[in-house]
């Protein structure tokens, strides 16, 4: 849809897409005052922004014509209800449209690429042009996309990879909410927002982050969100408990073995009660080492380069010395790598969260 004004003798027409929606929310912030920051934050040309800033203008009802832009701003700011028509109008992008149909296959494993070819308004032609960008996407997290004629495209790979890359996919969507079109909010509004999500998982978040004193940068609340509702919420296979992080973690020798590196003294006994009275205290142990990834992030640190083994006995080793007065014999340093290999603790790919993977942030 687009919005059609007269200029002069031409009716011309507007396309509005996501980028219209993020310069008006900037230019409401900065209050008009700031342009260079919003050519800087949106990497836009002056005269990019300065085209951005007409389709604003000419799609506000009934303006008086003007070519001068700082009216045209001061005219913008004062229409109210301008954010909400333009998202009426507001059409996919191709990266959108990738983005859907990526997360769509993440969450339910299949496609059927007829349908969503007219749900989408474009021809199977695009929507299998846009799945060979899928394919190379999801290459990075060792997912493989198969087509089976007459039945649909079909998601393969290991689940822990599957809920990786939904995390992830998840996080953007969460970002990005407020800007996305109309057919995200369609499919996915109602698996993302209820009571348990809304409710009780944002206040855990809030907890997390006052009471461990961790960052408000980074978008924090909606990493977490993420992070539980792919690998908890959608993925809810029933666990058991023993292997629960509730009842792994409750031992705080074993907790603080985990967290020490996150918190002070006084930030990680406040972390124990928060998380063993949260949601997140039913997440599968197995996915401690991406929680630990995500726990970098929300206090300030992004994850190694690499994960290792080794760096891991150093530690045990240590302990040994302080508690037995020896070092682990290589009987032990066995058993001990075949229980960090077991929960993945030292698997870089099942569970480590390349910075690359949040490029849409930059």
């Amino acid at each position: 849809m687009k919005f059609i004004f007269k200029e002069g003798e031409k009716i011309v027409a507007i396309t509005i897409c996501s980028k219209h929606l993020r310069v008006l929310s900037l230019l409401s912030f900065t209050e008009g005052n700031n342009l260079d920051f919003l050519e800087d934050f949106l990497d836009l040309s002056k005269a990019n922004l300065n085209v951005y800033l007409k389709d604003l203008y000419n799609s506000i009802p009934n303006c008086n014509k003007t070519n001068k832009i700082d009216l045209m701003i001061k005219e913008i700011l004062k229409f109210d209800d301008l954010f909400s028509t333009l998202k009426q109008q507001q059409v996919i992008s191709k990266p959108e449209r990738v983005f859907f149909l990526t997360l769509k296959l993440l969450i339910k494993g299949c496609l059927n690429l007829e349908t969503l070819s007219k749900k989408l308004d474009v021809s199977r032609r695009t929507v299998n042009g846009d799945l060979t960008d899928i394919k190379k996407d999801l290459e990075s997290f060792q997912l493989i996309i198969e087509s089976h004629t007459g039945k649909g495209v079909f998601l393969t790979g290991d689940n822990i990879n599957r809920k990786r890359a939904l995390s992830c996919y998840l996080y953007k969507y969460l970002v990005e909410e407020r800007y996305l079109p109309h057919i995200f909010t369609d499919y996915f509004y109602s698996l993302f927002h209820n009571s348990e999500i809304d409710i009780f998982l944002c206040n855990d978040i809030e907890k997390f982050l006052t009471l461990s004193n961790m960052d408000n940068f980074f978008c924090n609340r909606e990493l977490l969100k993420a992070f539980y509702i792919s690998f908890k919420y959608l993925d809810d296979l029933g666990n058991n408990y023993d292997n629960t992080l509730e009842h792994v973690l409750k031992d705080r020798s074993v907790f603080k073995f985990y967290f020490s590196k996150f918190f002070s003294e006084h930030d990680l006994n406040s972390f124990y009660d928060i998380l063993h009275s949260s949601l997140f205290k039913d997440i599968d142990f197995n996915e401690i080492p991406y929680f630990l990834n995500i726990l970098k992030i929300c206090t300030g640190n992004f994850p190694e380069e690499t994960i290792y083994f080794k760096d891991h006995l150093v530690s045990w080793n240590a302990a040994s010395k302080t508690v037995l007065n020896r070092v682990l014999t290589s009987k032990e340093e066995n058993a001990l790598k075949n229980i960090i290999l077991r929960v993945g603790f030292s698997s870089k790919q099942k569970h480590y969260i390349p910075v690359q993977e949040f490029l849409f942030l930059i």
